[in-house]
């Protein structure tokens, strides 16, 4: 079974490895269709890491392949939030507010995240507007594998003039399927894609969010 323990992470993760492999093409299509920039994020500890990217060469706004991001703002952090282990959560929401802000849209109380990760939960994908960068924007969707397991998490983003009324929808529906074909090679039934959801919806026991 593949999963995020069989990576080496950061700046030297193997380029060899299988998720990379399997993802890149996906990634490569999806750029090309959309052309905002498509990326692969796996969860390390805490954190989400970027193992693969497809876009522009390195602008303001991108996460490049190696690096970390937390878990509380941008969309594929609501993906491992909502998709991810109860475990996972228990953790997340035990951490001290507020969480880091870094611009007026961030979410930085455990309340707020907690909204979005049950939004997330019923739509099947999430969305960020600004939460990292001002003018960035994005969308992402969870990839699973047999037994319905997270692998990680596919996204686009990009400039938000790219997310207009008429082009968003377009962009959702590509992502999903991509990551539904995704999830397919990966062994999981893609028919029923929201395992994240049905075991995922409890409420973690938390004070901070009772």
């Amino acid at each position: 079974r593949l999963g995020p323990r069989v990576l080496s992470l950061g700046t030297a993760y193997a380029r060899s490895n299988p998720i990379v492999l399997t993802v890149r093409p996906a990634l490569e299509e999806l750029y090309a269709e959309l052309k905002i920039t498509a990326s692969f994020y796996v969860l390390r500890d805490m954190h989400r890491v970027c193992i693969a990217r497809e876009g522009p060469e390195r602008v303001w706004q991108n996460t490049m392949e190696g690096e970390e991001r937390e878990l509380h703002y941008g969309s594929t952090g609501k993906v491992f939030l909502a998709f991810g282990s109860q475990k996972l959560r228990e953790r997340f929401f035990s951490q001290e507010e507020p969480y880091t802000k870094l611009t007026p849209y961030t979410l930085t109380t455990a309340q707020q995240v907690w909204d979005e990760v049950e939004k997330v939960q019923e739509k099947g994908y999430a969305e960020s507007f600004e939460e990292r960068v001002m003018g960035l924007a994005g969308f992402a969707a969870p990839v699973f594998q047999f037994g319905g397991e997270l692998v990680g998490a596919l996204s686009v983003a990009g400039d938000r003039k790219h997310f207009t009324k008429k082009a968003m929808p377009v962009q959702i529906e590509h992502l999903i399927q991509t990551a539904d074909n995704l999830s397919r090679k990966f062994g999981f039934d893609a028919e029923n894609r929201h395992p994240g959801a049905k075991r995922g919806n409890d409420r973690p026991k938390t004070k901070k969010i009772a």
